[in-house]
């Protein structure tokens, strides 16, 4: 018979992993504003069992110093940030320890920073843990993050408008992390929905969200706001995620080159859906977009200003964002329509009618963009039908022709702070950039174009499932929604084969599924998508068969006798509903329907271990589990919170039961203690019932329990007036 043990880990890891699928998929993370009306606690389940954590005062920055040097160095790229080394550990930071898990924290502050973005690495987080960064009078909030956010140990977070970060972290299984933040930008531009700040561009630029944007919304979801990086802090440009000819999902983007330093572009960020819902700069700025970290570098060329990147991450369709489109012919558009986040603004939409005019002189910049590889247009609002205007932060922002098609990317203007006054701009060339220097890092056909060579692609929207999230017995229909512009072969599969009472495998866009009757699992349909000369394209969805799984921490929750206590339920796969109670006199439930991950309180009122039996529900039946939570005599008294700060957790007298799980023998050592001590151990089923008791001296002693049924048992054992308690599997 395998070991119980085992089984309990395998559960466990098991649920782990749902979770964080659940939290975070492939390292991009959401960033939220919270509106007055709405609650720290919906998205932090633990935020109100976060004690006062203590605070690390940044070192000072010389603002203005840097500001100066920028204006003397003719810094081209809009700044955002000024990059600050440090060191800090895991603990500068406190961890609380409650019931069945704990919390480490920790506040940031930088005075008089608009706003800040923290660096990690050589960090480690535990597979279950979950980080939230947040500020609490901005109300900004950034995650859930989990360990698949860090690539190798590093992970920067997305900017928190204010002078102040606090990072909590969630440990269910009570393992410490390992902390390293080496260090961390101190923004100068606030990003707050307080304030007016998000509308810092110019007035005539137009939100993405007014009619002008009417009929772009391909387009618009395609392109992001870059954070840059260089040796000296952050700034800010546009980029634009781009279609390839084989429609396989790859994470291009597309910006300017002089935006690209190749050093540092691990460090960037992407940000998707960086604009906000309403027309006018109000009160609503953007209240949920996407960070994507980390890129390299596939091609560029310095004589038409561009650079392809690739993400480090895979595009995930939750997020909403589409794949542009592009012309790589010799045509001179009649009009140009630029989508773009101005000065790091939120996104805007403009436009111009005004002739646009190839092999112009550029002047009045230090961008290397040849003449001959760019075309030029000039900006007003006078005598024409142009809206808007480029600022800085809008270089490698894309230019598109009346057919949506990207056919250049702004490169190089005359700067302005007046709408009326006209500028000329100049962007860098698709149709030159397609060839570039006549090598693969030079141009853009080997990325873009290496199967078919196409002239042209459309925008496209990433292909996702549609289908439930838990599957029964009877038949349920998933199907592949795909506006992909390329031929493609359709193959699905769906595993483990066992779980399924139909085909698992076939050609189709709809695959209809069922479960078999009294099997349970989690289960991955995965559609791949082929065609000629291209890698497959790959859309997968997660989804649960059949009752759900009872899920349990492990270790039980300890407690102390007559406090105040908190421990979750952590989220048991494929359950929708949760349910628990205790037929034991001394624990007190505060509720007994709780949320999965969201601390409750709980208190004991006798020594010893209490039942607490769960139930699990979803549309195909029950599951049920039983959790086992200790109550021990605690220094102190009193019903009051405890707020445990790092402290060891070791005891003179230490109790190690060997080989747990057995079938017969199970062997008691004790340490620490005299070689006279008396030790007395008794036997308890799990309703407290005594079932063997006897009576040793020395270290070492040995229970004999084949006679016993199957199933969990505890140890009551007492040594120099002391009570300890152990839990026994008997195989």
């Amino acid at each position: 018979m395998g070991s119980l043990i085992k089984l309990f880990k395998y559960i466990f890891l098991i649920g782990l992993l749902i979770y964080s699928t659940l939290v975070s998929v492939d390292g991009q993370v959401i960033t939220r504003v919270l509106s007055p009306d709405d609650q720290f606690e919906n998205y932090i389940p633990w935020y109100n069992s976060i004690t006062e954590p203590p605070v690390f005062t940044l070192p000072k920055v010389d603002v203005d110093s840097v500001l100066a040097q920028d204006q003397l160095t003719a810094r081209i790229i809009s700044r955002i940030g000024i990059k600050q080394d440090v060191n800090i550990t895991t603990n500068d930071g406190a961890i609380t320890q409650m019931g069945n898990f704990s919390i480490w924290s920790l506040i940031l502050e930088s005075e008089y920073a608009k706003s800040l973005s923290i660096r990690f690495n050589n960090t480690f987080l535990p597979e279950d843990a979950i980080m939230f960064i947040y500020n609490k009078d901005t109300r900004f909030i950034v995650g859930p993050i989990s360990s698949n956010d860090f690539i190798n140990g590093i992970f920067r977070s997305d900017y928190i408008s204010g002078n102040k970060a606090e990072v909590t972290m969630f440990l269910p299984n009570l393992t410490e992390p390992i902390i390293n933040i080496g260090s961390y930008d101190h923004g100068i531009v606030e990003f707050s929905h307080l304030t007016n700040s998000f509308g810092k561009s110019l007035e005539c630029n137009i939100n993405v969200a007014c009619e002008e944007g009417n009929g772009w919304g391909c387009q618009i979801n395609s392109v992001c706001r870059i954070i840059t990086v260089d040796e000296n802090g952050t700034g800010s440009c546009t980029g634009t995620l781009v279609n390839n000819d084989c429609c396989d999902l790859s994470a291009f983007i597309l910006t300017a080159n002089h935006c690209v330093n190749e050093n540092f572009i691990d460090d960037y960020l992407f940000q998707f859906n960086w604009q906000t819902p309403e027309c006018e700069n109000g009160v609503n700025a953007p209240t949920k977009w996407v960070t994507y970290l980390g890129a390299e570098l596939r091609a560029n060329w310095v004589n038409t200003d561009f650079s392809l990147l690739e993400l480090f991450q895979n595009i995930t369709p939750i997020d909403g964002i589409s794949f542009a489109g592009w012309d790589r012919r010799d045509n001179i558009p009649d009009e140009v329509t630029l989508i773009h986040h101005p000065r790091g603004d939120v996104k805007k939409i403009s436009f111009t009618d005004n002739p646009l005019l190839e092999n112009e002189e550029i002047t009045g910049t230090t961008v290397t963009l040849s003449p001959e590889h760019s075309i030029r247009v000039v900006f007003n609002e006078i005598n024409s039908n142009s809206f808007g205007i480029i600022e800085r932060g809008s270089s490698g922002g894309p230019w598109y022709d009346d057919d949506r098609r990207i056919t250049g990317y702004t490169s190089v203007g005359q700067a302005t702070n007046n709408c009326e006054i006209e500028r000329n701009y100049w962007a860098g060339r698709f149709f030159n950039s397609w060839e570039g220097n006549g090598t693969n890092d030079t141009r853009l056909r080997n990325w873009l174009g290496a199967a078919i060579n196409p002239n042209t692609m459309d925008c496209m929207e990433h292909p996702f499932i549609d289908g439930p999230d838990i599957l029964c017995t009877s038949p349920e229909e998933f199907t592949l929604i795909n506006n992909m512009p390329c031929a493609k072969n359709i193959n699905w599969a769906v595993e483990p084969e066992h779980l399924f009472d139909s085909p698992t495998n076939g050609v189709e866009v709809t695959a209809t599924l069922s479960g078999k009757f009294n099997v349970r699992g989690p289960a991955t349909l995965t559609y791949t998508l082929t065609s000629v000369g291209c890698n497959d394209a790959i859309i997968e969805e997660s989804f649960w068969v059949g009752r759900p799984l009872a899920f349990t921490t492990y270790p039980d929750p300890t407690i102390c006798l007559g406090q105040f206590e908190e421990i979750f339920i952590p989220e048991s796969p494929g359950a929708t509903h949760y349910h628990i109670q205790t037929n034991s006199t001394g624990l007190w439930l505060s509720t007994n329907n709780p949320t999965p991950n969201n601390p409750f309180i709980v208190i004991g009122t006798q020594l010893g271990f209490h039942p607490v039996y769960l139930t699990v529900t979803n549309q195909c039946g029950q599951a049920t589990a039983v959790i086992y939570v200790e109550v021990v005599g605690c220094d102190g008294g009193g019903f009051e919170y405890r707020q445990v700060t790092p402290v060891s957790k070791e005891s003179k007298i230490s109790i190690d039961l060997f080989p747990n799980p057995s079938k017969d023998l199970i062997n008691i050592k004790c340490r620490g203690l005299n070689s006279d001590a008396k030790v007395y151990i008794e036997v308890l089923s799990p309703e407290g019932r005594v079932i063997l008791n006897f009576f040793n001296k020395g270290h070492t002693h040995q229970l004999y329990i084949g006679e016993l049924p199957s199933g969990v048992y505890f140890l009551k054992i007492e040594i120099e007036g002391k009570i300890h308690h152990k839990k026994m599997i008997k195989l």
